[in-house]
């Protein structure tokens, strides 16, 4: 992890209005400087420093002033101008870019003038004039970086937005440009019948991106895309990646993955991750020093383990342990599932009649079948005006599919 703000040295008050800061004497007020100052702090919040997050919009705002009080000419200085083309790719106010173009436009010529066009195509959308424009490649470091994580975004064909976003995490690699870019390109993956380079690109941002303050997006992004994933080999590499994870991060996505592979009905791997990680969850809500929040992951790990076996042999055992998990520790969501999971069990449990048909179910098959259904008693009927939770209905769903199968199973066995 990088060097907290305070160990660094940084002296950027932005904590001061912007006036006040430039007349402080130990600020950087050099344009390049100024930029510096900002991708140092951008850098930290992509290796998890609290501290910089809070700093970064003030620390824009800062920069900003300082170039929307720039002279035109102050522009023929090389270093000023670069430093404000890579400020205003690395989050800068565009319209302060938009306000020193048109002097630009008219001073500059060869490759200056293709770098100006390469921002002004990303940042304002202007159209690339005769000169061309120059490549993220060609521009190189924290500028080419920029301009290809802005490309990658604004991209609409898929491939051209893979290549800028490939392009981005290479040019600037450990920063939070490569962040954002990965973050991105996880998703695009994810979504990928070959699940290679999701393993890859997610390796390489946990090892390295895990405590960003935008790694909440990286987990929704994450375990959607893993609970697709139904190979043993696949979720032997998912458990690898999640086992570089510190043990908080690790707790909490362990929770979030078997939920999502619960609602999605993957119940191999809710059991490969119960199995790999049960026991370390499961302890961390141990003893009366540990948190709520470590209590409601365990409690809640323990109901989608039971989900998963929802239809094994020893149902009876899974229906008392169901019993006994306090629905207060669960979020409201996580309760509805829980009672979802008990009623399907009170169904499996209830006696059949001598030629097959299900006590309290007049005309319905045990398991019910693919035409009709069988609803569990206790759930609550959708009318027209409403509708069932999502997640509830799609696990109501994968349950029925496992018990038609159990079901069309003991038919075979019978005949």
């Amino acid at each position: 992890m990088r060097a907290p703000l305070a160990r660094a040295g940084i002296v950027l008050a932005v904590c001061l209005p912007a006036g006040a800061a430039m007349a402080r004497p130990d600020l950087p007020t050099a344009p390049k400087a100024a930029v510096r100052s900002l991708h140092h702090i951008q850098d930290a919040i992509a290796g998890g420093d609290a501290a910089a997050f809070t700093m970064q919009t003030s620390t824009l705002r800062v920069v900003d002033a300082l170039f929307a009080n720039l002279r035109p000419q102050a522009l023929d200085d090389a270093d000023t101008r670069k430093a404000l083309f890579v400020y205003a790719v690395s989050g800068g106010n565009p319209r302060t870019f938009a306000r020193l173009y048109p002097p630009l436009s008219e001073q500059l010529e060869g490759r200056d003038k293709r770098v100006l066009n390469a921002v002004a195509a990303t940042v304002l959308r202007r159209p690339v004039g005769e000169e061309g424009a120059v490549s993220p490649r060609e521009a190189g470091g924290m500028l080419g970086g920029g301009l290809a994580l802005l490309a990658g975004i604004n991209a609409s064909d898929l491939a051209r937005r893979i290549a800028h976003l490939d392009d981005a995490r290479l040019l600037a690699p450990g920063t939070l440009i490569e962040e954002s870019a990965l973050r991105r390109l996880i998703g695009i993956h994810g979504q990928d019948d070959d699940p290679e380079r999701f393993f890859v690109l997610s390796s390489r941002y946990v090892r390295t991106f895990v405590t960003s303050p935008y790694a909440s997006d990286f987990a929704e992004t994450f375990t959607a895309a893993a609970a697709r994933l139904t190979q043993p080999p696949h979720h032997a590499r998912l458990g690898e990646i999640v086992g570089f994870m510190p043990p908080a991060h690790r707790r909490a996505i362990v929770v979030r993955l078997m939920r999502a592979a619960t609602v999605r009905g993957n119940f191999a791997l809710v059991r490969s991750f119960e199995d790999r990680f049960g026991a370390e969850v499961a302890a961390s809500a141990r003893g009366g020093t540990q948190t709520a929040e470590a209590q409601t992951d365990a409690a809640r790990k323990r109901l989608f383990s039971l989900m998963a076996g929802i239809a094994s042999e020893d149902h009876d055992t899974v229906a008392r342990a169901l019993e006994r998990i306090d629905a207060d520790q669960l979020m409201p969501a996580d309760r509805q599932l829980l009672e979802a999971a008990r009623a399907i069990t009170r169904d499996i449990g209830r006696p059949a009649t001598a030629d097959g048909v299900q006590a309290g179910a007049p005309g319905a098959s045990r398991f019910g079948t693919s035409a009709d259904p069988l609803l569990p008693p206790d759930l609550p009927v959708a009318t027209d005006a409403e509708t069932l939770d999502p997640e509830l209905e799609s696990f109501i769903t994968n349950a029925r599919s496992v018990l038609e199968g159990v079901d069309a199973l003991l038919e075979e066995t019978a005949q």
